[in-house]
C-alpha cells in the first residue's frame, strides 16, 4: 500500500468520525455542524497532495519524477472527492427534518386543541358555579 493510500484512509477515518458526530448531534437537537470542517479537510488534503507530489519533482529528470507527482495528485483528488461526498451525504441525510417538524407541529396542534377543550369546559363550569352562587 502506498503512502498516499494510507494517508487517504486516515483522512477518511477522520472525516467519517466527524460525520458521525455531526449526525449524532443533529438527532439530539443540539447540532454541531462539521460539514464545513469535512470539506476543509478535503481541500487541505488537496494542497498537501499537490505539495507532496511537487516536493521532490526534478525538472532535470521528469521521467523519474512523474510517479511521485502522480501519487501526490492521487492523494489530492481523493481527499477532495471524499470530503465533498461525505458533506453532501450528510446534507442529504439531514435534509428531511420537515417530516419530523410536521409530526411535532401536529402533536402541538392536538395538544392545543385538547387544552382549548379543557379551558372551555372549565369556563363553562365556572359560569355554572357563579350562577349557582348568585341564586
Amino acid at each position: 500500500m502506498t503512502q498516499s493510500v494510507i494517508i487517504t484512509i486516515i483522512v477518511a477515518i477522520i472525516m467519517y468520525f466527524l460525520a458521525y458526530k455531526d449526525h449524532k448531534t443533529f438527532k439530539s437537537g443540539q447540532h454541531i455542524n462539521y460539514k464545513h470542517v469535512i470539506v476543509s479537510i478535503g481541500v487541505l488534503g488537496t494542497f498537501v497532495g499537490i505539495v507532496w507530489g511537487l516536493w521532490n519533482f526534478n525538472t532535470q529528470n521528469i521521467g523519474a519524477s512523474v510517479p511521485q507527482l502522480l501519487e501526490g495528485l492521487k492523494l489530492a483528488f481523493l481527499t477532495s472527492i471524499l470530503g465533498m461526498v461525505v458533506s453532501i451525504f450528510l446534507s442529504i441525510l439531514q435534509s428531511k427534518p420537515e417530516v419530523k417538524t410536521n409530526i411535532i407541529l401536529l402533536e402541538i396542534k392536538q395538544q392545543l386543541e385538547e387544552l382549548n377543550k379543557i379551558s372551555l369546559n372549565s369556563l363553562s363550569e365556572l359560569r355554572l358555579f357563579t350562577n349557582v352562587i348568585k341564586e
